[in-house]
């Protein structure tokens, strides 16, 4: 027998193969038992690419993390570079000043 999938989360795959008959404790504690995705462990283990950063602070963030290399993080973001805030801009300098790549052709300093 196979399930198709359609959901977002692993209590909306039970929900929905259950019939939505399971009793909620149960797929409440089902839920919570889920691991988080962790990304700092992701990016000390290669490279990492983020698309549409918006900003640049989730990318600065992490690669200021202790055991990340800047250097495998690459943060694009989906606006022209005329679009970019000044949060952007400035936070884009400080990723570019430690070795992390910001683009590609999305910002250039």
């Amino acid at each position: 027998m196979a399930y198709e999938f359609r959901g977002a989360s692993l209590f909306d795959a039970v929900q929905q193969v259950v019939g939505r008959n399971a009793p909620a404790a149960e797929l409440k504690k089902l839920n919570q038992a889920r691991q988080k995705f962790d990304f700092a462990a992701r990016a000390r283990l290669g490279s990492a690419l983020f698309v549409g950063e918006g900003n640049f602070s989730f990318a600065l963030a992490l690669a200021r993390l202790k055991g990340v290399s800047p250097s495998s993080i690459l943060a694009t973001a989906y606006e022209d570079e005329s679009d970019l805030g000044d949060t952007a801009y400035d936070n884009a300098a400080k990723l570019l000043k430690i070795g992390t790549p910001v683009g590609p052709d999305i910002c250039s300093f």
